[in-house]
């Protein structure tokens, strides 16, 4: 059954860097989202569409969640990104099975860009898994180092956790301490009972999983967002 749209007033609006912001909605009741999942907005320019976005917030009580989007040229993004805060959007979910998987004790998160954000609303049951003695590797590539989307929270659950990687590369930038270049060039090796889940673009998609492929991985051992 489809589900009836539901309203999200805009409440609160971040630039993270010059091309992404942070977008917080809050709706009359709580998401009740499974951490990794999107909702779909209903476009204001057109009513005919609706657009996905991964929740970048964990499950909250309050009616609250967070989207990090980068600034664009469609009308839906010019009309976000200039809107006045009160401002109320249609969507519909949460939905999607880009979740972290029950099986597996050796997690593999790779993101390009603005792919990060499911997995920023998985933050906190990742660090319950760390708790329990799982290990997580996570492999965030950006072009500049502004664009690494909760990186001091990253770091924090690095320090918390030592079962848990935080990996940031650089594609367009050279800075000590940051590796360089495109992720498919940094990919670790992981044993035990692995799991990979998988965020970006289609191209990155196929180039990681290719990548992954030749190390070994089964098809069964990767989930891709999309």
């Amino acid at each position: 059954m489809t589900q009836p749209p539901r309203q999200a007033r805009l409440v609160e609006r971040v630039a993270l860097c010059q091309t992404i912001s942070e977008f917080w909605f809050e709706a009359e009741a709580p998401l009740g989202q499974r951490p990794g999942q999107y909702i779909a907005i209903v476009d204001p320019t057109d009513a005919n569409r609706t657009l996905p976005f991964s929740v970048a917030s964990s499950p909250r009580t309050d009616g609250r969640f967070r989207l990090c989007l980068r600034r664009g040229q469609s009308p839906f993004l010019q009309y976000l990104f200039g809107t006045s805060l009160g401002s109320e959007l249609l969507f519909v979910g949460p939905a999607g099975r880009f979740v972290l998987p029950d099986d597996g004790d050796h997690l593999l998160l790779v993101a390009v860009g603005t792919g990060i954000t499911p997995f920023c609303g998985m933050r906190e049951q990742l660090g319950q898994r760390l708790a329990r003695g799982d290990r997580v590797i996570l492999l965030h590539g950006v072009a500049h180092v502004d664009e690494l989307i909760d990186a001091t929270a990253w770091h924090q659950l690095e320090q918390q956790q030592r079962g848990f990687s935080y990996r940031p590369t650089l594609s367009r930038q050279r800075l000590d301490g940051y590796a360089t270049g495109r992720v498919t060039a940094h990919l670790p090796a992981v044993d035990g009972e692995r799991r990979a889940l998988l965020c970006g673009s289609e191209e990155m998609l196929t180039e990681v999983k290719a990548a992954l492929f030749a190390q070994g991985w089964q098809e069964d051992q990767i989930t891709t967002e999309w």
